[in-house]
Parts: C-alpha cells; sequence; structure tokens
C-alpha cells in the first residue's frame, strides 16, 4: 500500500515538473523570443547605420514645415560625408548605453516621424524613425520601439538631426 502511494506521489511530481517546463517554454517562445528578435533586427541596423559603405544616405520629415502653407510640408536631406560622419558620432555614443524595449504602436497608417534611410554600396536599403523620445523600426503595419538609455546623447542626436533638416 505504502509502495503505491509512492509511486503516485513520484508521479504527480513528474507530471507537474512537465507541466511547469511547457508552461515556461511557452511563456519564452510567446513573450521573449519576439522581444529578442526586435532587439537583433534594431541591432542590425543600427550596425548598418553606423558602419555600412553607402551609396546614399537620406534624411527625412514628411510632416516637417519647409515652407508657410499647409501644403508646403515635408522636408528631405540628401546628407554629405561629413555629416553622415557627424550623425553616425551622435548615434555611436547613443548605442553605447544601449536601448530599452518600449511598448510597440500599430501604425496601419505608416510611419510619418524623422526618417533616416541608407542605401549600402551592397544595395541594401534600411530605414530608422526617431522621435523626440526613442527610435524605432517599422514592418508590417507595426512600428517596433525603443527608447534609449541615455537621454541626453539621444538627446544631442535628435537637434543635430532636426538642425539638419531645418537647414535646408
Amino acid at each position: 500500500m505504502q509502495k503505491t502511494l509512492k509511486s503516485k506521489n513520484v508521479s504527480v511530481t513528474v507530471a507537474g515538473v512537465v507541466v511547469i517546463t511547457l508552461a515556461l517554454i511557452i511563456i519564452f517562445f510567446t513573450i521573449f523570443m519576439p522581444l529578442l528578435r526586435e532587439n537583433r533586427i534594431l541591432r542590425e541596423r543600427v550596425e548598418l547605420f553606423l558602419t555600412a559603405e553607402y551609396e546614399r544616405m537620406l534624411l527625412s520629415d514628411p510632416l516637417m514645415e519647409s515652407q508657410s502653407g499647409i501644403t508646403d510640408r515635408g522636408v528631405q536631406v540628401m546628407l554629405t560625408g561629413d555629416e553622415v560622419r557627424l550623425l553616425r558620432e551622435k548615434l555611436a555614443a547613443v548605442n553605447e548605453a544601449g536601448f530599452a524595449n518600449a511598448d510597440n504602436v500599430d501604425m496601419i497608417e505608416g510611419a510619418w516621424d524623422t526618417k533616416w534611410q541608407i542605401r549600402t554600396m551592397a544595395g541594401e536599403y534600411e530605414s530608422l524613425y526617431f522621435t523626440e523620445s526613442g527610435i524605432y523600426f517599422y514592418a508590417d503595419g507595426t512600428g517596433f520601439c525603443f527608447e534609449p538609455k541615455d537621454l541626453t546623447a539621444y538627446d544631442v542626436f535628435y537637434t543635430c538631426m532636426r538642425e539638419m533638416l531645418l537647414a535646408k
């Protein structure tokens, strides 16, 4: 009688461990894997902007007022070598401190913030979007958002971008 009670306790314990393990695996694949993927994509894009040999780099803001009228919106600047070096230095300072995941945003109507685009010599084309408080990339109707850990360095970087847009 005691032998069957012990084997039932062992069976219940093993079943409990299996259920908990499966639950942890499901949580990992539904919560942490997407975050890891988003972080990897951001790291790859930032690295591309920091180091890639480029054919063209473009900075734009579709809603910035370029003239006095409401129909005169949108500024686009093809960056020179010196401007690219300056933005790369500022972005490297922000990247050194890192980024934290923020809430992703459904952006069915598209992304309308400051955009930095690159076309590499290898033909790769990527974009990053910037707001006053964060950075994101846009894919499949979603903005995958990140907050910089060094807000001061990010503010310097963002101000530099805005000044380049205003100068043109």
